[in-house]
């Protein structure tokens, strides 16, 4: 980032037409202006002060939006967004808007956003489309060597499957364990919790129960499979995962090391008292991945 500082403000002039109303949206049934619009109006004066500011390459993502509306504007009346920069964490960028038309204020609250590479996002973007749900044999095998010599470092054998039904290595792990638990469905996961050995256990736990006193210091390891990149608050993650963990376990996070994510991950992992943190690189069919292991 060049010049963004915090105070840094900037007010834009909308103008409501019959496209941003309710009925228009289906939000509402009035022809008054939509609670959606009023928000992409001020992410889009959010990021048009911010997005010139940035280094060639980069822009910005919205990432959380709590703002309240609080009156109706009429189609053709004008209204103004005011946004202020109130706090700058490492690639966060917090903005406080409020936003009134030609009577009094329509909407306040905050918005977040995060800088990110423009390229490398795009590409992340369009795995989904099938890259990541579907690695190849060799990547497969390559990912559960990684994690078979993390459990055999591990201080124990129980471990938590952090997924998010891109990627499980429960159906090979299981062999390994003593008891595995996982929190997503996919196909892999329920394929190995049917066929699961009678010496060992293994247990679907929605990720809404993990909260719960009854998992709170129960795991050896938990680990997570190209499941951190699309949380929009990391380290509130993190926190809670570190919760289930025994003292002297530990975390290992396998994911792409696309926007710089994996220096992101290892400063929320020391925000969160994580210690002894270390980092291996590889590839994984074409695209750069990393390794973080982090004990407790």
């Amino acid at each position: 980032m060049k010049t963004l500082t915090i105070g840094t403000r900037t007010t834009d002039e909308y103008i409501v037409t019959q496209k941003d109303t309710a009925r228009t949206f289906d939000s509402g049934g009035l022809d008054i202006l939509a609670t959606p619009m009023l928000i992409c109006s001020a992410e889009r004066s959010c990021k048009n002060m911010v997005d010139p500011l940035l280094e060639e390459g980069l822009g910005t993502v919205g990432t959380m939006v709590n703002i309240r509306h609080l009156a109706p504007t009429p189609v053709g009346m004008k209204y103004w967004c005011e946004s202020e920069i109130t706090a700058i964490e490492g690639r966060m960028i917090r903005f406080h808007v409020t936003l009134r038309d030609e009577i009094e204020i329509i909407g306040e609250g905050t918005h977040e956003r995060f800088v990110i590479n423009n390229e490398r996002f795009s590409n992340k973007a369009n795995r989904k489309l099938g890259h990541v749900t579907d690695f190849s044999e060799e990547s497969m095998e390559k990912l559960t060597a990684l994690m078979r010599q993390q459990l055999r470092t591990a201080i124990g054998r129980k471990a938590l499957e952090f997924g998010s039904g891109k990627c499980s290595l429960a159906e090979t792990l299981i062999g390994d364990l003593e008891y595995l638990a996982c929190t997503d469905k996919s196909d892999k996961t329920l394929k190995a919790i049917q066929q699961q050995p009678d010496k060992n256990e293994i247990t679907l736990i929605p990720d809404s129960e993990l909260g719960e006193d009854c998992y709170f210091g129960r795991f050896h390891m938990v680990y997570t499979l190209f499941g951190f990149h699309d949380l929009p608050h990391l380290v509130d993650e993190i926190m809670r995962l570190r919760r289930l963990i025994l003292k002297g376990g530990k975390m290992v996070v396998i994911d792409f090391a696309a926007d710089g994510f994996a220096d992101e991950c290892i400063k929320q992992l020391k925000r969160c008292g994580f210690e002894n943190i270390t980092e291996e690189t590889f590839d994984i069919d074409g695209n750069p991945a990393f390794l973080l292991e982090a004990v407790k």
